[in-house]
């Protein structure tokens, strides 16, 4: 697997469609990261927990101060999907 070079194209082309997550880590964020795991409804992530509308972007991608660089504001509770993109995103 390729070391993340935070280009955020892994983010910006998947992080609002497509992802999918373990019924473990599901449970892993409600138990644990209740700020993530408040954009899951149905089993279905990145909802706007106020709208109850899918994001359009990934909520958690964030520009890198100062760089060109973008960062994952979850990068270690990440979803397995983008924990091993490109290999498990079509």
């Amino acid at each position: 697997m390729k070391d993340c070079n935070q280009c955020g194209k892994c983010c910006l082309q998947y992080g609002a469609t497509g992802l999918s997550v373990s019924s473990e880590q599901l449970q892993y964020w409600q138990s644990f990261r209740p700020d993530i795991y408040r954009f899951v409804q149905n089993g279905d992530i990145w909802v706007d927990p106020e709208t109850g509308l899918k994001v359009e972007r990934c909520p958690w991608l964030s520009n890198k101060p100062n760089q060109q660089k973008l960062t994952c504001g979850i990068y270690e509770d990440r979803p397995d999907d983008c924990r091993y993109y490109p290999s498990t995103v079509q």
